[in-house]
């Protein structure tokens, strides 16, 4: 990559993409009786680049709600929270590169003709070719995960939570599975983590700003009294081994390190000693940035979304929702009166009369099918069903694959097509599978002794 230059705005968008380094954390919620658990989403900028920004883009949160949409318009699963956390990194760098872009250039221009050509090609979505890149590793990851979990004979995955204490248990390439001493199996992406544990070893894994920090040897580690690190604002503790060897763990608030301390079961003082530190050192706050609605909600034609025009530091921009529901909830944010929601309201229930064309992702899951049968039939298959209407289980290879299904061989050459996005586990070409489905949803088990080592 190009050394940066001394301006964001001169940068091209994959130049920014790879300086920024985004990190994403996925926030899990408690689940309340039988539902399942919620989601946000959180996602950093870092390094030097990013503190050239505005602070309201260096830092960004969004709902479940507000990334299910696009994950499934983008062709990957929207009830796979790590494939929704890539979602919200590349929302992220999207808008705050054409932020600073289109800040940086009032009063003086863009002059580099490659900046306004990625700049163009933004303004009509998520089909940058770094963008569309980074969707094909993703949905390349999602397969493997569902073979690493049925290899070491794991039933789900487990997103981790803030700090995770425990064994690991299997390990590939990819992916490092642990038990924790609460009871759960989590999987970590090893790509977010600083370094990677051994299998066997008892570890703690304490997530700031979306990498795992591992510390090792717990048993014989000396923690400190929390302190503010003098780099980030935030809390901090060193953590020494028997050898004197230091590790400074950082955190992303109060309630992360209270669980931290709560998971070592160190001396509770400790949690009001660091509110104390905290409270003689506060850390800026980002507010949220000043919104004023210039254009009552309406249907965006291309997109079929509720959309609204708002202005923020003297530009106008559209912000689409959706749903009706999720506009309203987001109405403090866009200065969104009772009256704007109840027009939201109404333009959606005259919308859902007129019986509209399929959406997007729609259309994208039709595309993936016809594309897979195609695939099937030039491997000379011929008797094709597809799944989820029927209570059913399918035993067999899967044989082919395409971006949002995959075809499992049953027996004499008949196939059953599956919509992964109903299934509990994506799975690859080549897995041996038992995929039961009850009330259209399928759970996937590979038909092979599991292992415990998976391999590095």
């Amino acid at each position: 990559m190009a050394t940066p230059p001394n301006n964001i705005f001169e940068m091209t968008f994959a130049d920014f993409a790879e300086s920024v380094r985004p990190t994403g954390a996925i926030n899990r919620f408690p689940a309340i009786a039988p539902a399942a658990d919620v989601y946000s989403y959180s996602v950093y900028l870092n390094g030097p680049v990013a503190k050239g920004l505005s602070l309201d883009a260096q830092e960004h949160t969004y709902k479940d709600v507000m990334v299910y949409a696009l994950t499934e318009k983008l062709q990957l699963n929207p009830l796979n929270a790590r494939d929704n956390l890539k979602v919200a990194e590349l929302v992220a760098l999207r808008f705050s590169w054409m932020s600073a872009v289109l800040e940086s250039s009032i009063g003086q221009g863009v002059q580099s003709g490659a900046v306004i050509d990625d700049y163009t090609m933004l303004t009509k979505g998520m089909t940058h070719p770094w963008i569309v890149a980074e969707l094909d590793k993703q949905r390349e990851l999602s397969r493997k995960l569902g073979s690493t979990l049925t290899r070491a004979g794991v039933a789900m995955d487990v997103i981790p939570r803030e700090t995770s204490l425990g064994v690991v248990v299997a390990q590939d390439f990819d992916f490092t599975i642990q038990q924790t001493k609460e009871g759960e199996v989590v999987t970590h992406e090893n790509r977010r983590l600083q370094e990677l544990p051994k299998l066997g070893e008892d570890v703690m894994v304490t997530y700031y700003r979306g990498t795992g920090q591992v510390v090792q040897s717990l048993e014989k580690a000396t923690i400190s009294d929390a302190f503010i690190d003098p780099e980030t604002e935030d809390l901090a503790v060193s953590v020494a081994d028997d050898k004197g060897n230091k590790q400074i763990i950082r955190f992303n608030g109060m309630i992360s390190f209270d669980r931290f301390v709560k998971a070592h079961d160190l001396d509770i003082d400790m949690v009001q000693r660091a509110m104390d530190v905290r409270a003689a050192s506060p850390k800026s706050i980002n507010a949220l940035p000043l919104r004023k609605l210039v254009k009552s909600p309406y249907i965006d034609l291309g997109s079929g979304c509720l959309a609204v025009d708002y202005m923020e530091k003297e530009s106008t921009y559209t912000a689409m929702f959706p749903s009706a529901e999720i506009m309203a909830s987001l109405a403090k944010e866009f200065d969104l009166g009772a009256k704007a929601i109840a027009m939201g309201y109404s333009l959606e229930e005259q919308q859902n009369k007129t019986k509209p064309l399929a959406s997007l992702s729609s259309i994208g899951a039709e595309a993936s099918e016809m594309t897979l049968r195609g695939i099937i039939h030039q491997k000379g298959y011929e008797s094709i069903e597809a799944s989820g209407p029927s209570d059913k289980q399918y035993l067999g290879k899967v044989v082919a694959a395409s971006a949002m299904h995959v075809a499992q061989e049953t027996g004499r050459k008949n196939i059953v097509i599956h919509d992964v996005r109903t299934l509990d586990k994506t799975p690859s070409i080549n897995d041996q599978l038992s995929v039961k489905f009850k009330n259209g949803r399928g759970v996937v088990t590979e038909l092979v002794k599991p292992g415990q080592d998976l391999g590095r």
